[in-house]
């Protein structure tokens, strides 16, 4: 499942705009985009490693970093199906 910034995303790009997006993303934190961006491009969800790695910041920053997305409702966390001790990020 895309988060709903990575849905409006491809809809753009479905529609041929391209590279311009015409919507605000200054109310995204630093490190959010970066997230939200590595998301969009594996489009099949992301550990909270993976994303750490990504975004080049600690595990504590990702945490929160990912927490806003879920609490803007960008983003999804759910155990991995096949290691319930995986978070994926969606």
């Amino acid at each position: 499942m895309y988060s709903n910034l990575a849905r409006r995303l491809a809809k753009q790009f479905e529609q041929g705009v391209g590279t311009q997006f015409f919507f605000d993303t200054s109310y995204l934190i630093r490190g959010e985009n970066s997230v939200l961006g590595y998301l969009y491009e594996v489009q099949h969800g992301a550990t909270i490693g993976e994303l750490q790695q990504a975004a080049r910041v600690g595990p504590g920053r990702i945490s929160d970093l990912v927490n806003q997305l879920v609490k803007k409702k960008y983003v999804e966390k759910k155990k991995d199906a096949k290691d319930q001790r995986t978070i994926r990020v969606n």
